[in-house]
This record gives C-alpha cells, structure tokens and sequence, in this order.
C-alpha cells in the first residue's frame, strides 16, 4: 500500500506542483467510476453518493481528488474529475492488473485459459474508449460550478455476461478457470451519468457490442 502511495499519490501531488509553477489553467483528472464508491447503496450510483472504497488503489484515487480541490482552494488551480467506470477499446493491453475484456481477448485468440475470480456475477458499468475520450474534451472546457463526473453508461453487466458476448462474437469458447471470489471485488458497480449529460452535454454513443466489434479487430489486426 504504501507503494501505492508513492506511485499515484505523491506523484500526483508533484504533477501538481508543476502545473502551478508553468501556470496551467485547469486540470482534468481521470479517477475511478468502478471502485471510488465502494459497495454502494444505490445503483447506479450517482456523484453525491458516499465514497467508501475497499481497495488500495480506490483510496489513493480518492486521496487526489481530495488534493486538487486544496489545491483549487490555496492556488486557484481549476480541475475536473471524471469518475470513469471500466473502459475497453483498442490500444489496451492484457499485461496490465486492469481491464477483464482485453484479458478476455488475448487469451481467447491465443487459445490460452484465464483465471476469473469469483462465480462471474459481479457487475460492472463497461464504456468504450471513443467515448471516455469525447467526456475529457467536453470537460476541458466545462464553465460550469461542478467538480466531478461520472463517465459511463449507466447499465451494468456481469462477467458471465462478458464473457458470453465475447464467445459470440469470436465464434468460440473462451477457456475459465473459476477462482475463489475476492473480499475488494463489490458485487455489482454501476454509476449514474445524468450530471454529464445534463451539464457537459455528453452521452455515450457506442455500444457495448459495437466497441466489442471494433476492439476484436484491433486485436486481431496486431497477429
């Protein structure tokens, strides 16, 4: 944990440093949609709902945001925060502790197995990368009051329910060996997204088959 730390917090907090020192205006931080609440008691989960994370790397997400309002307090330094829940698309890789599709992908085409922890029922809200994108450039130039975004779609799905349209779309099975479940894994994490549909005026536009479409092709274009 404590290199979790030193990994996003305090390097963060030197980014921050460096922002004030050549005069940037405003910051646009990507924190996490799918951990920052934690078990939440509403789903979806908007904004204003309690953040209670149970993992490491929700607690230092948390620990930033907390840091660039201090910092808008004591410096004027302006900030956005997008609470973004998972994404998936082209570009990202499978050797990374994040990201189940890409996993998922890898595995399949290369005929290898995965381990999944836990039965496959936990939800998550899935957002295709075009999208997470379209949200950090509308929030660049957001000129209203508010601070923090949720970035995703709103609806959930399971990992069984991944996993399944993956296998469609692929044309075969994707090998799984079930591990115990995780004591950080909340069972279901979906966010609500009216405040930036309302105030940055964004909506996701892919769908989650669509985006599937297109990252199955970014993945077997690099074979």
């Amino acid at each position: 944990m404590i290199g979790d730390v030193q990994r996003s917090v305090v390097s963060s907090l030197a980014l921050l440093d460096v922002c004030l020192k050549l005069g940037v205006k405003r910051v646009v931080f990507v924190s996490s949609g799918g951990v920052i609440y934690g078990p939440a008691a509403v789903i979806p989960t908007p904004e204003i709902a309690p953040t209670d994370p149970i993992t490491s790397y929700g607690v230092t997400k948390l620990a930033i945001e907390k840091y660039l309002a201090l910092y808008e307090h004591l410096h004027g330094l302006d900030y956005r925060i997008l609470r973004v829940a998972n994404p998936f698309g082209p570009f990202q890789m499978s050797h990374k502790s994040q990201g189940i599709i890409a996993a998922l992908l890898s595995r399949a085409l290369d005929d290898e197995s995965i381990e999944i922890w836990g039965d496959g029922s936990v939800v998550r809200d899935y957002i295709f990368v075009g999208d997470a994108i379209e949200a950090l450039v509308a929030a660049a130039s957001d000129q209203s009051d508010s601070r923090i975004f949720n970035i995703g779609t709103g609806q959930g799905r399971s990992v069984r329910e991944v996993i399944a349209a993956i296998e469609r779309q692929l044309g075969k099975r994707v090998r799984i060996e079930w591990r115990p479940a995780r004591l950080v894994d909340v069972p279901t994490s979906v966010i609500a997204i009216e405040r930036a549909r309302e105030v940055l005026g964004w909506v996701p536009k892919t769908s989650f088959e669509e985006g599937l479409r297109e990252t199955i092709a970014w993945w077997r274009s690099r074979t």
